[in-house]
C-alpha cells in the first residue's frame, strides 16, 4: 500500500460506531438537521421507513432534496428545508 492511500485511510473510521458517528455528523454539518431530526420527521410522515425508495421519493417531494450529479447526498444547497 503506498504512503498516499495508508494516510488517507488512517483519518477514516474503522468501526461500525466511528463510521455512523460520522456519517450522522456529515448530515448535520450538510442540511442542518441530526440524524434522529430526520429519522422522526419520516416516521411521522407516513411512509414505510424501511422502503427506501418511497423515503428518497418523500424526501423529494416534501423537502426538495436532490441528490448532486456527483451522487452525492444533499447538501443544503440541494436541500431546499435546510439551505
Amino acid at each position: 500500500m503506498d504512503s498516499a492511500l495508508r494516510a488517507r485511510l488512517a483519518g477514516m473510521p474503522q468501526t461500525p460506531d466511528e463510521m455512523l458517528s460520522a456519517v450522522s455528523e456529515s448530515l448535520a454539518a450538510r442540511t442542518g438537521r441530526s440524524l434522529e431530526e430526520w429519522l422522526a420527521l419520516v416516521r411521522s410522515s407516513g411512509v414505510d421507513p424501511l422502503d427506501q425508495a418511497a423515503v428518497r421519493g418523500w424526501l423529494r417531494r416534501e423537502h426538495g432534496c436532490r441528490r448532486t450529479a456527483s451522487g452525492q447526498s444533499p447538501t443544503p444547497r440541494s436541500c431546499t428545508c435546510c439551505g
